[in-house]
This record gives C-alpha cells, structure tokens and sequence, in this order.
C-alpha cells in the first residue's frame, strides 16, 4: 500500500504522529524515573493532567487512564502542528540539526507558556507536582525524541530510495513491489 504523503513534504501524517507518541513516551519515562528516584508519585502526574481539563476529576478511578492518553494525543497534535509549520515554513528544507533545534525551541516555548500562564490559572498544583526543572527537562526530551523520530524516518526513506534505485538498474521486472 502507497504512503499517503503529506504535502509539501518528505514526511507523512503517520510519521509525525509517530513522533509524537515517541515525544510523549519520552517524557513518561523521564516522570517515572524522576518520580521513583525522588518518592515522587507518577501517578498523581496522570491525575492532575485529567484534573486540568475535567476540573475535579483527579480523584477518580479512571483518571490515570485518561490522564495517559490525554498525554499522548496532545503529543501526537503537537507533532503534527510541529510538521505542519516546518514543513510549510522557512525550514522545509532544513537539515536535521536545524529541526532538531527548531523542536527544542518549541517545545520550551510551550513549557513556559503552560508553566506560567496556562496551567496557573486552570490548575496550580499540577505546577507544583514536580520541580519546574524536572518538567521542562521532560519537555526538551520530547523534542529530541519527536525530532529523532523524524530524523530516522527520513533516513529509513533515503535508504528505501536507494534500494529501489539499485533494484531498478539491476533490469527491468525488479522493481514492482508487492
């Protein structure tokens, strides 16, 4: 089956949002190391995420659950809203230092502007949940994560070009794929 690619770019939507989840994964396993190391409680961190967009909710049963997958799908929308302004702006080009960079930037920007605007107004004790310097750790991982992810799906395609190339000159009926 054909990828169905995104415009303007090298990259599809399944791509981004698979860097998206790979940015979240990494910021889960950063709060539970962080959390274990410092008698921290991870799962409060989940409670208070439901908590920030179901205002009283954090005590309930489910709100673990909700918490994770709240997580992960605004991960996977930062990544693609991440791949949509670089892919149509001035970096669609750009190698992958200058993504790599662009990402950290972005995300730091959204660490300050949920740890200091958002959050203390919809909910002020996921601010004090962990340190601020343990979260925006966690948040610079997700952008190495989501730009590494890019960089090896870029870098599984090269090699996919190439292989075709090679297969093509090798004479004709080698390149149908299945």
């Amino acid at each position: 089956m054909q990828r169905q690619s995104y415009q303007h770019s090298r990259h599809s939507l399944r791509d981004f949002a698979a860097a998206g989840l790979a940015g979240s994964l990494a910021e889960v396993f950063w709060i539970m190391a962080f959390c274990a190391a410092t008698g921290r409680s991870a799962i409060s961190v989940l409670r208070e995420i439901t908590a920030t967009v179901l205002d009283g909710s954090a005590d309930a049963a489910w709100a673990p659950a909700a918490g994770i997958a709240l997580h992960f799908l605004l991960g996977v929308l930062i990544a693609v809203a991440f791949g949509v302004v670089l892919r149509k702006g001035p970096l669609r080009n750009a190698g992958s230092p200058v993504q790599l960079a662009a990402a950290l930037i972005l995300l730091a920007t959204i660490w300050v502007v949920n740890f200091f605007v958002v959050l203390p107004v919809l909910n002020p004790t996921f601010v004090t949940i962990v340190p601020l310097s343990a979260s925006f750790v966690s948040k610079l991982l997700f952008g190495v994560a989501m730009a590494l992810t890019l960089d090896a799906v870029s870098a599984r395609m090269a090699w996919a070009r190439t292989l075709r190339s090679v297969l093509s000159a090798a004479g004709p009926g080698r390149t149908s794929s299945p």
